[in-house]
């Protein structure tokens, strides 16, 4: 079948104002493949064409709304500075972080979902309210079914909650409570300098008056826009569609075809059904063949690492040709680097079009090792000490091993011979690289809380990046990717002066590096595809691989944590766990639809954990 990009590029090829057209689609890849279908198309009829204008959806928002929107490390920094100035009982930033990005993705949904904040939180309260005063007329069966029947508590929250008092309940209560002001607060505080996070930037578009001067602004010469390849919209979006819409300036097209997708009994069609509704499809897709099958082959595997073995089996079966209509998709992103070490040589060219996360690489484990290096500092006398397991560990660093001199090698044999509980400052001054990585940094009191100690240790950090990075050969190119995100993460948080202590510091990096992947780069269109699901949006291919098709995995289980009762959530149209099934069913059978063959692995161990 043919792929629905191309049905797209194909349908407004023939416009003669096609250079005035802008294009919306729901990533960059589908952006690319667009590019090159509409390319093609124009070069087979023999046509000088401009080249319409192209973006994902949140790049139209974002830019049409004229606000900037903050990085993450700025806007968890931001927040933190108004909560602790309403809670005066604030705890510690690290300990801050992981509610913060919480209480960010609640606010991210009020806004794109245009959600009456007083309202809802001032709900929230008084279900807290009620919550806390059962004790008075209630007696304990009642307040459990209560509880039950709220969905707050589990059986075996009741029975913690039992054990450990109320202590826990009363501090999360003092945060609910602040959650309005809360709110104001950092929108206020980020209106001040000209920065918002992606729900201000939406509700900002879809509440103006002059939206479509405001869209003018940002995009002149633009004359309709078409929105490809949408699924679940929220309500920011569905406002600025309808504005477009009335004002004959939209078009739509949804790939929403064939019995996978149409059937009402699927959830997958929960959102598409009142998409095609409200903004009718723009030209009609290809008709599904009736005896057309997709063939989908399951194959059950004992290990993780030997499904990603499978693959040149796989290739082999498909012809051996793995070219841009081969795709595969790893839920998993633990898997891509066995799945690579599996790709015959006679595939040819591969483009990976996932990120490899550094918070699992061995760039972040040698710069946690750096780190506790001078946490674990010992000072005897005038001489300064290294703790051995820490030192051990950065020497035996793959990483480091390359970059050392054959004099450093041989001070590092030499201090591994010794095998001293405390190594002082003198046995690793071998060369310049371990000059730089074993020099004494956090010489004053770490228990104290000090901007200036937090600078140094920041720079020290630096430094030793720049070091090790320096020495890497052509063929760590990873590590050296590697080294550059920490690098950048390092010297942002050093811009803030933060008044913290260096475990803290430690326990911040560890939590904004854990979020960062690295991108392979290259030619997005050339030999077989590797790539996340959410990269598949738009987007189809003959030959479909699924690595790790495990419950759980694909899709994730991974509830979103959020400080709003799922009642609340489902009471003022907030997305629920319902929202999210349907958009990853979406995904599944749409990926699938037109492809000849499906293949799903899964990892059919049932020890521990696994199920």
């Amino acid at each position: 079948m043919t792929a629905f990009l191309k049905q797209v590029a194909r349908h407004y090829a023939d416009d003669p104002s096609a250079g005035e057209l802008l294009f919306v689609f729901p990533n960059r890849r589908s952006l690319v493949f667009f590019r090159k279908y509409f390319s093609d198309i124009s070069a087979e009829k023999h046509q000088v064409r401009m080249m319409p204008r192209l973006m994902t959806a949140g790049d139209f928002f974002t830019g049409a709304s004229g606000m900037n929107c903050a990085d993450r490390i700025t806007l968890l920094l931001k927040l933190y500075d108004c909560y602790r100035g309403l809670n005066p009982s604030a705890e510690p930033l690290d300990e801050f972080i992981f509610w913060g990005d919480v209480i960010i993705s609640d606010f991210d949904d009020i806004d794109k979902y245009l959600v009456d904040a007083a309202g809802l939180f001032h709900n929230i309260s008084d279900l807290r309210a009620i919550e806390n005063d059962l004790e008075s007329y209630t007696d304990e069966t009642q307040r459990e079914a209560i509880a039950r029947l709220l969905g707050y508590y589990s059986e075996e929250s009741l029975r913690q909650d039992k054990a450990r008092g109320r202590e826990v309940k009363e501090s999360f209560r003092s945060l609910w409570d602040i959650l309005l002001p809360l709110y104001r607060a950092f929108r206020e505080a980020l209106e001040s300098e000209g920065l918002a996070y992606e729900g201000m930037c939406y509700r900002a578009l879809a509440s103006r008056e002059d939206m479509d001067a405001a869209i003018d602004a940002a995009y002149p010469g633009t004359g309709r826009i078409v929105f490809t390849g949408l699924n679940a919209l929220n309500n920011c979006e569905r406002r600025v569609l309808s504005r477009l819409r009335d004002a004959g300036r939209a078009e739509f097209c949804w790939d929403y075809s064939g019995p996978m997708l149409t059937d009402s009994r699927n959830i997958a069609s929960l959102f598409m059904k009142d998409n095609v509704r409200d903004y009718p499809q723009a030209f009609p897709l290809e008709e599904y063949p009736s005896d057309r099958k997709t063939r989908v082959h399951v194959c059950s595997v004992p290990s993780s690492t030997g499904q990603a073995k499978m693959l040149p089996e796989i290739i082999a079966r498909s012809g051996g040709a793995a070219g841009t209509e081969f795709a595969v998709v790893l839920p998993d992103e633990s898997l891509l680097q066995p799945l690579l070490a599996s790709i015959p040589e006679a595939v040819g060219e591969v483009n990976v079009t996932m990120g490899v996360p550094m918070g699992t690489s061995e760039w972040n484990s040698l710069m946690r090792s750096v780190l506790e290096l001078q946490l674990h500092l010992r000072q005897k006398g005038e001489q300064w000490y290294f703790y051995h397991k820490n030192v051990s560990d950065i020497l035996s660093s793959g990483i480091v091993r390359n970059c050392l001199s054959e004099e450093e090698k041989d001070a590092a044999e030499k201090i591994s011979k010794e095998r001293k509980y405390y190594i002082p400052e003198e046995d690793l001054a071998g060369g310049e690289l371990m000059r730089v990585i074993f020099r004494p940094v956090l010489t004053s009191d770490t228990s104290i809380a000090n901007a200036e100690t937090i600078s140094a240790l920041a720079a020290w950090q630096l430094e030793v990046c720049e070091a090790i990075a320096g020495k890497l050969g052509p063929e760590e190119d990873l590590q050296r990717e590697f080294a550059i995100h920490y690098y950048k993460c390092v010297n942002r948080l050093k811009g803030f002066s933060l008044q913290i202590l260096p475990r803290t510091w430690g326990r911040l990096l560890d939590r904004l590096t854990a979020g960062i992947s690295v991108p392979f780069e290259g030619e997005p269109l050339a030999g077989m595809q590797i790539m996340g699901p959410l990269e598949t949006r738009a987007l189809d291919f003959d030959t479909v691989v699924i690595m790790n098709s495990n419950e759980g995995v694909f899709p994730a289980r991974n509830p979103s944590a959020s400080f709003i009762l799922p009642q609340l959530r489902l009471a003022f149209g907030l997305p629920t766990y319902r929202n999210s099934d349907a958009i990853w069913a979406y995904y599944f059978f749409r990926l699938i639809c037109r492809a000849k063959d499906v293949w799903m692995l899964y990892d059919s161990r049932t020890e521990g954990l696994v199920s």
